[in-house]
């Protein structure tokens, strides 16, 4: 049996023999056996053509189930999403009212509490003009107002928060010389800080400063940055000065108190948030004093940040607008004309 061959070029030498046995001279034969139609290089170009079709096929197929898988499910998904939305729509409009309902429960708790308050206060006061100082039971007057005037400055607090959350509080802005106008809310903390040996400073600036200011708000910050101030100050000074900026007016309340962590300074303006909370505080209160503060300089077109370190002091800068001073009506004079000013 003859071996096959492959395919390729090969020669053949052939010789002939006669009947004495001699060899002719060798003759060459050449010649080519061509591989099989399907091991061509034109068959293997159709080999691969072929194989980047059926993968292309085989993309085109996966990508069209999942495209037809996805079509499958996208209404239901999207039905999903309209379930999860209306639930956290439904759950949004419950929180809203149960936070309004919480509103109203401050504000009409607030108003139910004052009157009684107020009419406990009222009497006290007589009480304690009727009584004299070295009566046997005055002390207990002292704390009977002591302890009113806490729960009023609680009241009013949750009264001012209910207001700027229901956006009801009432601005009315007017140009104050503000060196007046905080020495006469300030004032009124010297016998607190007399008590506690504290040094209460109000630097008067060498200009005339005049900013646009809601009384009754300047009032309130005052009171919350100041009373802050000499609550958290053993001993030391609290200093209330005023300088022009750039943007305005800057009003800096300073203390040599106790301070605050730099961790919770974002927290700072929160409500119902102290960095000394539970049976650990360390000083009273609600926690609500700086979050009005922060909603009534807000309203006034202002803004209030905080300086502080720990175990050295703090430093609120609340910045106002500044104004034009107001122009002092002329009155009459007897015998001056019309001309003199008031």
């Amino acid at each position: 049996m003859t071996p096959s061959l492959k395919e390729g070029k090969y020669s053949l030498a052939v010789q002939a023999k006669d009947e004495i046995g001699r060899l002719s001279e060798s003759s060459t034969y050449s010649f080519v056996i061509l591989p099989p139609w399907y091991r061509t290089a034109w068959a293997y170009i159709v080999y691969v053509l072929v194989a980047i079709a059926a993968i292309i096929s085989a993309r085109k197929y996966l990508h069209m189930r999942r495209s037809h898988k996805l079509a499958v499910e996208q209404p239901k998904e999207l039905e999903r999403e309209r379930e999860v939305i209306k639930k956290l729509s439904e759950a949004n409009d419950r929180l809203k009212q149960a936070n309004k309902l919480k509103d109203e429960f401050l504000a009409t708790t607030s108003h139910e509490l004052r009157t009684p308050l107020t009419a406990i206060l009222g009497f006290t006061s007589v009480l304690k003009d009727e009584i004299p100082e070295d009566a046997e039971y005055r002390e207990f007057l002292d704390i009977i107002e002591d302890s009113g005037g806490r729960l009023m400055d609680t009241l009013n607090s949750l009264l001012d928060l209910a207001k700027l959350r229901a956006g009801i509080m009432d601005i009315n802005l007017e140009p104050v010389n503000l060196y007046q106008a905080t020495y006469q809310e300030v004032v009124q903390f010297q016998d607190a800080a007399t008590r506690k040996s504290l040094s209460l400073r109000i630097e008067r600036p060498e200009a005339s400063l005049h900013a646009m200011v809601d009384m009754h708000g300047l009032s309130r910050i005052l009171h919350n940055l100041v009373g802050n101030a000499i609550k958290f100050t053993d001993q030391g000074t609290v200093r209330i000065s005023f300088d022009r900026a750039e943007n305005g007016i800057e009003m800096r309340i300073q203390d040599s108190g106790i301070g605050i962590e730099a961790e919770f300074l974002p927290d700072l303006f929160s409500a119902f948030v102290q960095e000394s909370d539970g049976l650990s505080r360390t000083h009273e209160g609600t926690g609500l004093g700086l979050a009005i503060t922060s909603g009534i300089v807000q309203l006034m077109g202002a803004s209030i940040r905080v300086e502080s370190e720990k175990g050295v002091g703090s430093t609120f800068i609340v910045l106002l607008k500044e104004a034009e001073a107001p122009r002092q009506m002329p009155r009459r004079i007897k015998g001056m004309g019309n001309t003199a000013s008031a």
